[in-house]
């Protein structure tokens, strides 16, 4: 098929019209035309035609065998020449090839325990389809959690056959932070959670993370068997069809889901088939996480081609790299890869470790991208596996991302892998200088050639001007395969997929954030414009690790610190610069700091650092405009000019990663170890395989805080279980996260069911709470500016009440009566709230105050309300007052009495028309009513209720038969003076107006760069009991109150 293709790109037009009317013509006489080629082969003649291309014409024999090669020239007849979407497809093959064995998997990485046919592959997603069109409607999105094999394959194709959106995610593990899943369920707001039955399991225990902030519905899907012989397909799925939403590894503040149409896999897919010339018989094999765009596209290209993928789980590998070779070997597979840290594995993997009957020849391309590619791994590579049938030639590095569905560019199969040497300092500078390669330059290695001449760009990032070869620029790329932007995030979408050129207003172009530069027609890939950090083929953002090291501990400056990577020695290593407060610089406990550093970007992350620096403040290299330049910090790390007040250093890093996991330090035993011989093999082990200094590793160091990131632990679980006896999984870690629950564990000296729960206390008492936005609208101040203002001038915002009284209808009261009044208390806009007029006349003033200030509030944090629609933000308001409704009783007719006088509706009103999620409460405790609405509040978000507190409080003076009976009873000033803890005062002043506060978990808030405005150290709860009369305070209790909240915070009352 790819030599016809080959031939037809060089026919002249005429050629292609004569060529397409051979085709047609075989296509309807198939039996005279295998003549017509069996009389030429005999004759060794061929059709004049045919002479000036050099084409073989009895390539045309096998037509009919290949017609499962999508996008056959002219045969607008087949139903195969223009795939609607991936289920069409997948009808195809299981009609055409029912029996072909689709996917492959093995649990261990090593033997075969699960495939599936393409018509058990179609029948089991169609009939997991049907129960989930009773979950969700066409369009819904459905949140996948599941490991790597047959099960995420099923429910992924089930889902799209349902017409639903899969939105593949990394499982959540048991004790690791849950922020970025939770803001991925916030986003997408998906109609169930898909997974096996152990994920599923986990996941409804109500001790689980995720499970304490409400969750969807869930399905275990490997539960039944669904299956359905009914082979039909909504005409709804179309190319326009959505076909995943693909969460990008980018900040964890506001993860980003990717809009891929069922076109966008199908041209991507075809640019994948053509770039490494793939057919029906070119088996893959996988090991990359399914959830990731690498490794979803190796399962969705298997589909294109009709062939079949193997896949091992991604922990198999990189506990054995072998196994992946054995697995490429054994099943012959035509494609497969990785990114480069694969390659570094496998060079280091031992000798007597390879069988000696390894055939890799039948591997044609190994395709190498997501992080950037070193040219030694590459070669060390080649010299081990040479002798064992590997071709250098099969090296296809490539370039993409998930924006782009995948694959941008590649290395055709086949062709040398480019690099070049260029000048180090004119890099340094974004010029690019070609030198030789003896010249000590930096090597660059080639991620192929873009598909057409416009398909990529390099482009200033600055003036949008497209750039010549040889010039350093952002990536732009504009192909079918870009997606359709983010997910209900329009400003994203705008700036990252809407781009053009100043030259041009189309085609719209999509940033990718990356740079690099073309030179001889190859890209090459130089960096990130925004600093991304790669490890092992994942991004991490140094902004999302910066708050993490200065969140983790009072004595850090927030927005000092830096994180970069130092690859000088082809090591990628993590560099921390963190500034000290300069009231801790002296007296500061360094070596708790640095540990909780590690701790935290260990958990968070799943990072591990290989140096921290302790700086005073002010030390950072800034711009002008006071960004942290990285470029400098790292310049000054290698010029040996850092000048810290502590430091850590993880000595040699783990490049002999690969050759850790082969040097076992015990051979394999059948006997149970006791915890004492554990302790003492993790204590030499992680020393001298980890460079982890002695005095940090103690029975309660926990594993992320001595910097293990996920890798280490994987290969830290194989050395385990070869020596401790049993089998050792990652998993454990996490369940046992310090030393000596591990090894106690192992030794059998505590029960396995559970460890020992830490004794129970208020959740309460475990959280600070961060005020991020407020809001008022009081007597005299209209907003937080004019409230100081009135408070520094030591103000009082009373006038006279008959004003008011003559508003209402009601008496003018006492002619000293005061309180404290607001201007405008009727006014509202409306419409702004999609609120009709009628309803909004029946609408309490306070319901009218509460929607403005909050709107104001939630400006003040900076947050968008029409973002945070479907969060699970909760709502609190004091309120206690309720005489609007008196005035409307006469108005009782109105469909609208009901909602705009009833106190509840204070709080329900603001989540619907925000669309809030979480609690909605209006609490009535009189005089306390705010307090204890922020007391609820704070419990809330403690207990994961919600992640987003707004907190009110309210009043309006609307009835002058109420405040007749306040002054009656004795509780209002006569002199109309509020002179609160003060001998002469003589009862309150009442007054209205609203006030609302932004609140979050403190930790929340620090890890999301919020502005702080105050912390709530911790609240307390009670009640007087009998007092000396039913209104009257009681001192006792209140001293109770404010000790209890003394205790929980850990403050003192001096």
């Amino acid at each position: 098929m790819l030599r016809l293709q080959a031939a037809i790109e060089n026919m002249t037009h005429l050629e292609i019209e004569v060529y397409a009317d051979w085709i047609q013509f075989f296509h309807s006489r198939k039996k005279n035309f295998l003549h017509l080629i069996t009389l030429s082969q005999r004759d060794n003649k061929l059709p004049l035609i045919f002479l000036g291309t050099g084409v073989l014409f009895n390539t045309l024999i096998n037509l009919y065998t290949i017609c499962d090669i999508w996008k056959f020239p002219q045969m607008k007849d087949h139903d195969t020449s223009n795939p609607v979407s991936l289920t069409h497809i997948l009808s195809h093959w299981a009609s055409t090839k029912p029996d072909a064995t689709a996917y492959v998997f093995l649990a261990d990485g090593e033997h075969e325990t699960h495939s599936i046919s393409y018509s058990e592959l179609f029948q089991r997603s169609a009939g997991l389809a049907k129960k989930l069109q009773t979950i969700g409607r066409f369009g819904d999105r459905m949140l996948m959690f599941y490991p790597t094999g047959i099960e995420f394959i099923v429910a992924f194709y089930g889902c799209l056959h349902a017409g639903l959106i899969p939105v593949p995610a990394y499982a959540p593990k048991k004790n690791s932070k849950q922020d970025r899943i939770d803001k991925i369920i916030v986003d997408c707001s998906p109609a169930a959670i898909l997974g096996t039955t152990d994920i599923i399991h986990r996941l409804s225990d109500s001790d689980h993370p995720l499970a304490l902030n409400g969750l969807p519905p869930l399905l275990a899907t490997d539960s039944e068997q669904y299956t359905t012989t009914d082979l039909s397909i909504s005409d709804k799925i179309t190319g326009n069809t959505l076909a995943c939403l693909q969460y990008t590894s980018g900040s964890t503040g506001s993860p980003k889901g990717v809009m891929l149409t069922h076109e966008n896999f199908i041209k991507n897919q075809q640019f994948t088939q053509k770039n490494w010339q793939h057919d029906h018989t070119s088996d893959w094999m996988c090991w990359l996480p399914l959830f990731h765009d690498m490794g979803l596209g190796n399962i969705v290209q298997t589909l294109y081609l009709g062939s079949r993928c193997i896949l091992i789980p991604p922990e198999t590998f990189v506990q054995k790299p072998i196994r992946w070779l054995n697995a490429i070997s054994h099943y012959a597979a035509h494609t497969s890869g990785g990114p480069d840290f694969a390659y570094a594995l496998c060079a280091d993997i031992a000798t007597e470790e390879i069988p000696a009957d390894l055939d890799l020849s039948n591997w044609k391309v190994a395709y190498n991208g997501a992080e950037p590619i070193n040219p030694n791994s590459l070669l060390k590579f080649t010299e081990k596996f040479s002798r064992f049938g590997f071709c250098a030639q099969a090296f296809s590095p490539c370039y993409g991302l998930a924006e782009a569905t995948l694959a941008v560019t590649a290395v055709h199969k086949g062709q040398p892998v480019e690099s070049i040497s260029i000048d180090v300092a004119a890099f340094a500078e974004n010029r690019v200088i070609v030198v030789p390669d003896t010249a000590g330059g930096r090597v660059l290695v080639s991620s192929g050639i873009s598909p057409s001449d416009d398909s990529v760009r390099i482009v200033d990032p600055n003036t949008y001007e497209s750039l010549p070869e040889d010039a350093i620029g952002e990536i732009w790329c504009c192909s079918g395969g870009v997606g359709q932007g983010y997910w209900n995030n329009s400003e994203a979408t705008r700036t990252t997929f809407q781009a053009t050129l100043t030259s041009t207003s189309t085609p719209h172009y999509m940033r990718t954030g990356d740079l690099g530069f073309f030179h001889a027609g190859q890209l090459y890939v130089t960096g990130r414009l925004k600093d991304v950090i790669i490890i092992r083929g994942k991004n991490y953002y140094p902004q999302d690790i910066e708050f993490s090291c200065s969140g983790c501990h009072p004595a850090l400056v927030h927005g000092g610190t830096t994180a970069f990577v130092d690859g000088e020695q082809s090591i990628d290593k993590v560099i921390i610069f963190q500034e000290v407060k300069r009231t801790q610089v002296r007296g500061a406990d360094f070596e708790h700091i640095l540990a909780l550093i590690k701790k935290s970007v260990a958990t968070e992350h799943g990072l591990a650092l290989q140096a921290i620096y302790l700086l005073k403040p002010g030390q950072l290299p800034r711009t002008s405009s006071g960004k942290v330049r990285r470029a400098e910090c790292l310049k000054k790390l290698r010029a040996n000019e850092v000048l810290s007040i502590a430091q850590w250093q993880s000595g040699p890093a783990t490049p002999p990663l690969a050759e850790t996991i082969y040097e076992v330090p015990e051979s394999k035993c059948t006997t149970r170890r006791s915890q004492a011989e554990i302790d003492q093999w993790l204590a030499e082990t992680l020393t001298i395989k980890f460079s982890i200094s002695q005095d940090a590793i103690k029975s309660d160091a926990n594993f992320a805080e001595l910097g293990l990131d996920s890798i280490n632990i994987t290969v830290l679980a194989q050395l385990m279980t070869e020596f401790a006896g049993r089998s050792v999984s990652a998993t454990q870690f996490f369940d046992y996260p310090t030393l000596g629950e591990l090894s106690a564990h192992l030794a059998d000296t505590v029960p396995s069911q559970s460890r020992k729960r830490p004794a129970q206390s208020s959740a309460l008492d475990q959280h600070q709470y961060a005020i991020v936005g407020m809001a008022c609208d009081f007597p005299g101040a209209t907003s937080l500016e004019g409230f100081w203002q009135m408070i520094a001038a030591g103000q009082q915002g009373f006038a006279p009440l008959a004003t008011r009284w003559s508003e209402v209808g009601g008496s003018k009261g006492g002619e000293n009566a005061r309180a404290g009044v607001i201007d405008d208390l009727f006014m509202f806009d409306a419409r702004f709230f999609r609120i009709s007029d009628e309803e909004a006349r029946s609408m309490d003033p306070q319901q009218r105050l509460l929607l403005s200030t909050a709107w104001e509030a939630l400006e003040h944090a900076t947050l968008s309300p029409t973002e945070l629609a479907g969060s699970d933000t909760g709502v609190f308001i004091g309120i206690s007052s309720n005489d609007y409704s008196r005035g409307l009783l006469d108005h009782s007719d109105t469909p609208y009495f009901l909602t705009g006088s009833a106190l509840s509706l204070a709080a329900n009103r603001i989540s619907y028309v925000f669309d809030f999620k979480g609690p909605s409460l209006a609490i009535d405790t009189a005089c306390s009513s705010s307090l204890v609405a922020l007391h609820n509040a704070l419990n809330s978000l403690a207990n994961h209720e919600c992640d987003l507190a707004l907190v009110g409080g309210v009043n309006a003076l609307l009835s002058s038969p109420v405040d007749a009976s306040f002054n009656k009873a004795g509780m209002t000033s006569k002199s109309s003076s509020a002179r609160i803890f003060d001998a002469a005062a003589d009862g309150y002043v009442r007054g209205e107006g609203c006030g609302v506060l932004i609140i979050k978990r403190l930790s929340d808030a620090q890890d999301n760069n919020d502005r702080i405005l105050a912390v709530i150290a911790s609240s307390a709860i009670n009640q007087d009991g009998r007092s000396n009369g039913l209104t009257a305070p009681n001192g006792v209790a209140q001293q109770k109150v404010i000790h209890k909240a003394l205790d929980r915070s850990g403050l003192t009352a001096d």
